[in-house]
């Protein structure tokens, strides 16, 4: 049996995959106590060949393919995390996403700690790695213990006084597996806010959670080198709805970070419809959608500026103007130099 299980879905990751492999194969806890389960999202690339491959090589390592199921790829993790999770045989799971990956002793912390602790689940903070190098991520406010437990929903204002980030990834994070299988806990398959639903279901049946926020295990690599490319009416949809979803489960619920849910939730939305790739009549179809909800809703903070001041327009309903600063956006975002530039100055807003 193994100590750990990580959980890996990929579409077209043949670039990654063995570069993932390499890196657990550093873990001090030891490769051969880490189960490695590789999920096919129906890639058309080599990816599937090459996860079988190493599958044949490394006896911890299974490979996973949905194609076998289903005929085309699902375009977010939720249904390759969710077959991942039938099929795990460990005590404890780690999510992992094919582009990034762990610091060597991530594995060997998270497991001796959710072990001493008995916690549902542990969480520690992370690298953001961009083209302008490397920052820490910082989960809770600096000051913080380096340990924190509690339960969230019974100490709901000491949680949200500690994590001033809505750390909602599935990864960076580590799991009591029977936790996961006596609470039904799943992802969402059919759409992009599979995260902050898993989390806050989580959060809401959570008796005791560990947080190490001094603790940086996880590496996140957000690329700078590409562009953002038109967005879809289904992926606006799709966001939107499971933004509602989310609100509506935590109004229901917990109050746990609500505010800050909604404000980066709402954020993305945001930059959603910048680049969405539709005609102006059913742009202000969408805007008043956005306006509608932000009327059911407390005021939602935006730290972006250029975000906020969008939405500002959105709430006059100047949308014929929000549509034109909506542009405007859409071809700052996509000028690689003012990207990183602004990245790098919005990295720098994040240490402090």
């Amino acid at each position: 049996m193994y100590l750990v299980s990580t959980i890996i879905p990929f579409y077209n990751g043949g670039n990654h995959l063995e570069n993932v492999i390499e890196t657990l194969k550093k873990q001090t806890i030891g490769f051969e106590n880490i189960e490695i389960i590789m999920v096919n999202d129906c890639s058309d690339d080599e990816s599937p060949e090459i996860a079988k491959r190493l599958s044949l090589k490394y006896d911890n390592c299974y490979f996973y393919d949905l194609s076998l199921k289903y005929c085309e790829k699902s375009g977010y993790p939720g249904r390759p995390r969710n077959l991942g999770l039938k099929n795990v045989h460990s005590d404890y799971v780690i999510f992992l996403d094919i582009d990034d990956y762990y610091i060597d002793d991530a594995f060997e912390i998270l497991y001796k700690k959710i072990v001493e602790t008995k916690a549902d689940f542990v969480l520690a903070n992370h690298y953001i790695n961009s083209d302008n190098g490397s920052i820490k991520n910082n989960l809770c406010s600096r000051g913080s213990l380096d340990e924190i437990i509690l339960n969230p929903t019974e100490s709901q204002t000491k949680f949200n006084r500690v994590t001033t980030g809505c750390f909602i990834a599935a990864w960076g994070k580590i799991f009591d597996y029977k936790f996961i299988c006596d609470n039904d806990l799943v992802f969402f398959e059919e759409g992009p806010t599979e995260d902050g639903d898993f989390y806050f279901q989580v959060l809401a049946v959570c008796e005791k959670m560990c947080i190490l926020p001094n603790t940086y295990l996880y590496m996140y690599n957000e690329y700078g080198n590409s562009t953002i490319h038109n967005s879809t009416e289904k992926l606006f949809l799709a966001f939107f709805n499971g933004l509602k979803r989310i609100n509506d489960f935590l109004c229901e619920n917990i109050a746990l970070n609500h505010s800050v849910f909604i404000s980066d939730y709402f954020s993305s939305l945001l930059l959603i419809f910048v680049t969405l790739n539709v005609d102006k009549t059913r742009k202000i179809e969408f805007l008043e959608m956005i306006y509608k909800f932000e009327q059911t809703t407390d005021e939602i903070k935006i730290k972006t500026p250029e975000v906020a001041f969008l939405n500002n327009l959105i709430l006059k309903r100047k949308f014929g103007l929000a549509i034109a600063v909506g542009k405007l956006y859409d071809n700052f975002y996509n000028n690689l130099f003012i990207k990183k530039m602004y990245r790098k100055y919005m990295n720098m807003k994040r240490v402090k």
